[in-house]
């Protein structure tokens, strides 16, 4: 039967009656809603977890929690009867009736994620891993040991690559398939740009930019410390992400946690990859171009970031900053001078001086006037054109910032691996 849902789950509280086993390392969840059609294939590919060598990892070293909200089919009923088939995956499934107001898969997923990190709690695992995924998703062999191996070099959480399914994709309309691929494009190049101006020394290129719940990881203890998932109504996952970077953690955008979604466009969210999708596909019958940041305001963002990040760590080491570099940055930044120096100077981590720069960007709006769009054909083909250039000039060492570690030492900068390109 359904549990009733009860509007605070106290962390105290238990969805899995059965407790975990003592080798658990990864807990991963999984929000279901009416995907009767898919979930198997979700959990064959979470059966069939190898290493890197290609050995089959010990069923012991996770579970899997299947979370079956307000569902209207026989979701519930195929976990089980795959459960069933495949005794040896340590596998959890509960059904739960979410009132109206509550049922969208923000809490679904918070609901699964708080039980997750109770539960590697409970064995004294702050540093096990909380895994998300999603029912119309399914993930390569080596997804939880590519996991496990980034937090093992020192990420606090990981962020996988998302890749739409082929065959979906291949019947949307064909300028939402265009689209589609052009944004990914896109998102690798910038990527690359901000690794060659504004590098993140704990994330460096290659990398993708995928930080949805589709794949992401999280360590139980920065979980607990940054109190858990947020409860929205929407992108909990990019809420998720922003509270990771708020807090000063590590965060791995790994090419080798690979995850492949559905390309359906009747999705479950109102503003997820579907409605993307269909939005794209709109764009094209309408003949429009899909807009985003020009490539030179792209740059001078990312520069002017990385100064600020140079400011950041002199602050931090107590040393004099030149005004005339705050208000440069503040210029190039289209916002206030005297508020950015105040900022500069305020006991913040990294994430959080950023997201306010943001913000404060977004209020002033100097940045949109200054800069308009561009479109996104052309967007990728200009950062072709300057990524060419900016590749022969000689790369800067860019130092750590100052600030969270959550007891690990600082993991050495792969220089070779920052500098990889993929074309």
């Amino acid at each position: 039967m359904p549990i009733t849902y009860s509007p605070k789950i106290h962390f105290s509280e238990s969805l899995v009656d059965q407790s975990p086993l003592e080798t658990c390392e990864a807990c991963i969840v999984v929000p279901a809603r009416d995907e009767s059609v898919r979930i198997e294939k979700c959990l064959s590919a979470l059966v069939g977890q190898v290493d890197p060598s290609g050995r089959p990892i010990g069923p012991s070293k996770y579970e899997v929690i299947v979370l079956a909200n307000n569902c209207h089919d026989e979701t519930a009923a195929r976990a089980r009867a795959f459960g069933a088939r495949h005794p040896h995956l340590v596998l959890h499934v509960v059904e739960i009736k979410f009132p109206p107001e509550r049922s969208y898969v923000g809490c679904a997923r918070k609901v699964l994620m708080d039980e997750a990190c109770r539960r590697l709690f409970l064995l004294g695992r702050s540093d096990g891993i909380i895994v998300s995924t999603d029912a119309d998703s399914f993930v390569d062999p080596g997804w939880i040991a590519g996991i496990m191996r980034e937090v093992d070099a020192g990420a606090d959480a990981v962020g996988g690559r998302i890749v739409a399914d082929r065959v979906e994709r291949s019947l949307l309309y064909p300028s939402a398939e265009l689209t589609y691929l052009r944004q990914v494009a896109y998102d690798f190049l910038l990527a690359e740009l901000e690794d060659l101006i504004d590098p993140d020394p704990f994330d460096p290129f290659p990398r993708h930019f995928n930080h949805i719940g589709a794949s992401l990881a999280i360590t139980a203890g920065l979980y607990a410390q940054i109190g858990g998932l947020p409860d929205v109504l929407e992108d909990e996952d990019k809420a998720l992400y922003k509270a990771i970077l708020r807090s000063g953690a590590r965060f791995r955008h790994s090419l080798d946690v690979r995850v492949t979604t559905s390309a359906r466009l009747d999705g479950r969210v109102e503003h997820g990859f579907s409605a993307g999708l269909r939005h794209f596909g709109s764009l094209g019958q309408q003949s429009r171009p899909l807009l985003v940041e020009s490539v030179s305001a792209s740059e001078i963002r990312l520069r002017a970031r990385q100064t600020l990040r140079e400011l950041s760590r002199e602050v931090q080491l107590n040393r004099p900053l030149i005004s005339s570099r705050v208000r440069g940055v503040a210029r190039s930044l289209g916002i206030s001078g005297s508020w950015l120096w105040h900022e500069v100077f305020r006991p913040q981590t990294w994430g959080q001086l950023m997201e306010r720069v943001d913000l404060r960007q977004k209020s002033e709006a100097e940045w949109q006037k200054l800069w308009p769009p561009m479109s996104l054909a052309e967007a990728v083909a200009a950062l072709r054109i300057r990524l060419s250039n900016l590749r022969r000039v000689p790369r800067k060492k860019i130092l750590p910032a100052i600030g969270f570690d959550n007891g690990r030492k600082h993991q050495p900068v792969d220089e070779e691996r920052a500098s990889t390109s993929i074309r």
